[in-house]
């Protein structure tokens, strides 16, 4: 799923997994494909990752994806994009679930992401603050 960071904004992304079969999840620069982050339930589990403010005047994109095998850890099996769905919609916070087919649904693996939007300057700004002339 493709998910913007906005000028100044930030967003940070909770991984958990819910699965005895082994899941992934990875969170990509969207332009490069680069791995900024990577989880993996019988590897480290889940965590957290903060992207830091975006401190440029452009929207960053980035893709969080949930891959599975057919199975628990085990060099002899292949690695398969897992499904996802949408679990959580609203405006500062996604709910992502992947399925692994293993039963369950989509809670195999879980991103939480919550979107810090950039402050509003418009309540920060000493002039603001000023009495209107004349008053």
């Amino acid at each position: 799923m493709q998910l913007a960071i906005q000028p100044g904004g930030r967003i940070v992304v909770n991984v958990t997994f819910d699965s005895t079969w082994e899941n992934g999840v990875s969170i990509l620069d969207q332009a490069s494909q680069r791995l900024l982050k990577g989880f993996n339930n019988y590897f480290g589990g889940g965590g957290t990752w903060d992207s830091g403010v975006n401190d440029t005047q452009f929207v960053k994109l980035i893709d969080i994806e949930g891959c599975h095998k057919d199975g628990g850890p085990s060099g002899g099996l292949g690695w398969f994009s897992s499904p996802e769905k949408l679990l959580f919609d609203g405006k500062y916070n996604k709910v992502i679930g992947y399925s692994d087919g293993n039963g369950g649904g989509y809670n195999a693996a879980e991103a939480n992401v919550a979107i810090h939007a950039a402050p509003d300057a418009r309540f920060h700004s000493p002039d603001r603050a000023r009495a209107p002339e004349g008053h």
